[in-house]
């Protein structure tokens, strides 16, 4: 799409620069076009990529963590990852996230936990199931 828009801008740039009243006109065009199509393209894709509110993704999940790995059920699915898929425990101040992938993972709210020393303490043992499967 952005090669087709490049090329239109190149062929008005070419063949309408010896009229200097229509040039501003078609670069105007142009620039709409190319920016309302881009806007457009962002737009979509964020609809399409964004995940469903009650879907598999932002859907409430219970998990287990085992020393096998981690054990996630919610509505009308289950799932295991094993340890060595972990890449990543972060440490936030709200949230403790357990990613396998970039921009993939666990979020475990803090908030669930009754004491700063149960959230070290499951820390700990997930660093540790991880670090034996390493």
């Amino acid at each position: 799409m952005f090669i087709a828009l490049y090329t239109l801008i190149l062929h008005l740039y070419v063949n309408l620069k010896q009229s200097a009243t229509i040039y501003p006109i078609a670069l105007i065009i142009t620039l709409s076009l190319f920016f309302g199509f881009w806007i457009l393209d962002k737009i979509a894709l964020k609809k399409v990529l964004s995940p469903y509110k009650n879907g598999i993704v932002l859907a409430k999940h219970k998990l287990k963590f085992t020393e096998a790995g981690i054990e996630t059920e919610a509505e009308n699915k289950k799932s295991f990852t094993g340890w060595i898929l972990v890449r990543e425990i972060i440490d936030s101040k709200d949230y403790i996230y357990i990613m396998i992938d970039k921009s993939i993972g666990y979020i475990v709210p803090k908030r669930l936990f009754s004491s700063h020393s149960d959230i070290d303490t499951f820390l700990k043992q997930i660093n540790q199931y991880k670090e034996r499967k390493q």
